[in-house]
């Protein structure tokens, strides 16, 4: 049975990757607050990297919204140093966010940076695989309760709907069935426009 390491597995992307992994047969290995795993704590990812060095995929899912921090970026970076030469699976869950960081907003700018490291690492390893998730807005428990504009609809962008993770996951599903055959390390998902 395959080990899978995920962070913020709990809800939202992570819990649907945990699912996914599970149903199957992998042995799902997770982290976040709600059992004790803080990525905003250095030793908290440190923790992670350790318990994770014989994961055969590691999924960085969790943000730490409330503190805006690097913590994703920077567990993703030691995670991908780490198993640089090893075949291994590295799924990062960014966000289209990361295309919009001149904004300056903290979590845009979080996202492109895992966004370059993840392009950069997938052009020059030959062993461990790497696959980006940049989902558009995800209808999401968080989401819903974050934005309530976006939620109902009436957030001042023109027309924006959401993906559901259902969305989501059958895109992945394509991209991590398909690893014998091809690479696909990065993959941008918006909603359909409303016209």
């Amino acid at each position: 049975m395959s080990l899978v390491a995920i962070t913020g597995h709990t809800s939202g992307i992570g819990k649907a990757m945990a699912d996914y992994f599970t149903a199957r047969d992998y042995h799902v290995l997770g982290f976040s607050r709600s059992n004790g795993y803080d990525i905003s704590k250095e030793s908290d990812r440190q923790r992670i990297i350790d318990e994770c060095q014989d994961a055969d995929i590691f999924v960085s899912n969790a943000y730490n919204f409330k503190t805006d921090d690097d913590g994703q970026t920077l567990l993703l970076k030691a995670m991908t140093n780490n198993w640089y030469y090893q075949s291994k699976l590295i799924i990062n869950v960014s966000s289209i966010g990361g295309d919009f960081a001149s904004n300056k907003v903290p979590y845009n700018i979080n996202k492109a940076n895992q966004d370059s490291h993840m392009k950069i690492t997938s052009h020059t390893t030959k062993k461990l695989h790497t696959i980006n998730l940049k989902p558009f807005w995800v209808a999401t428990e968080w989401v819903n309760a974050s934005w309530p504009d976006i939620a109902k609809g009436s957030y001042n962008w023109p027309d924006i709907g959401k993906l559901d993770i259902d969305q989501v996951m059958k895109v992945f599903d394509f991209a991590f069935t398909n690893l014998d055959t091809m690479r696909i390390t990065e993959i941008s998902m918006y909603p359909k426009f409303n016209s």
